[in-house]
């Protein structure tokens, strides 16, 4: 039953994208985000990592539903949750009901960190059935959305104003160090698999990109934070993987 929810959550997601984007369920993101910037929001160019999100998470849904072996149902369960609810996503927030989307993007992260630690955890020790297709599909997930959990959160206080519209550095600076604790702590959890770095080095680029030529003030102290969060990422990566033992170790 878990395969079938998963394949048909994975299919579901791209639908409703291409139907949010063409209007169906409100105003298109860039419209509205248009509406609220912040010095979070990421260059139009960024979202297109959903593309190869979609293709790897359909590709992995229809892999567990042909093999014999699966993904253990803990993981399936919580890509379950995690693909409806980027689908719920997509379906509230150009409805303007940011509160609920934001409640709905933060489920989606949750339940992808649950199954990428867990991926992780099991391929540390021995048995474990995540295939690389897997920890790509997942991992590239989780990154993204780290960071768009973010960019959520910044335009929910931009909307309603629960901040200043004209100085927004001060808290985003808040939400910059949340970043940066997110980051630092799944990167350590997934033991420095790349494909979450890769995705969060990708959204911070469209960050910096985008805040470089905004004419916000304090955009280009963001556009300054994303680069430097960026490396940061790469540095921390590269030291989980050197304390990573070597096939050779791990069978001694």
């Amino acid at each position: 039953m878990l395969r079938v929810l998963l394949l048909l959550s994975a299919l579901l997601m791209p639908v409703v994208g291409f139907l949010s984007q063409r209007g169906a369920f409100g105003p298109d993101n860039k419209t509205i985000s248009d509406a609220y910037p912040t010095l979070l929001i990421a260059e139009g160019y960024a979202f297109s990592i959903w593309g190869v999100i979609f293709l790897l998470d359909i590709a992995l849904a229809a892999m567990q539903w042909k093999r014999g072996t699966a993904l253990p149902p803990r993981v399936q369960g919580a890509l379950v949750i995690a693909f409806g609810a980027a689908s719920a996503w997509m379906i509230l927030f150009p409805q303007l009901q940011f509160w609920l989307a934001l409640a709905t993007i933060w489920a989606s992260l949750l339940a992808l960190l649950y199954a990428a630690f867990h991926m992780a955890d099991e391929s540390a020790g021995s048995g474990s059935l995540a295939t690389p297709l897997a920890h790509w599909a997942v991992g590239l997930h989780a990154g993204w959305i780290s960071l768009a959990v973010l960019l959520n959160t910044a335009q929910v206080i931009a909307a309603y104003r629960l901040a200043s519209i004209d100085h927004q550095l001060p808290w985003s600076l808040g939400l910059w160090a949340a970043a940066a604790a997110i980051l630092a702590f799944a990167i350590h959890r997934v033991r420095g698999h790349w494909a979450y770095t890769v995705a969060a080095i990708w959204g911070l680029t469209g960050v910096a990109v985008k805040q470089w030529s905004n004419p916000m003030p304090g955009a280009r102290e963001s556009a300054a934070i994303a680069i430097a969060l960026a490396a940061v990422a790469i540095g921390q990566t590269l030291w989980e993987r050197s304390r990573q033992p070597t096939p050779h170790q791990t069978s001694t």
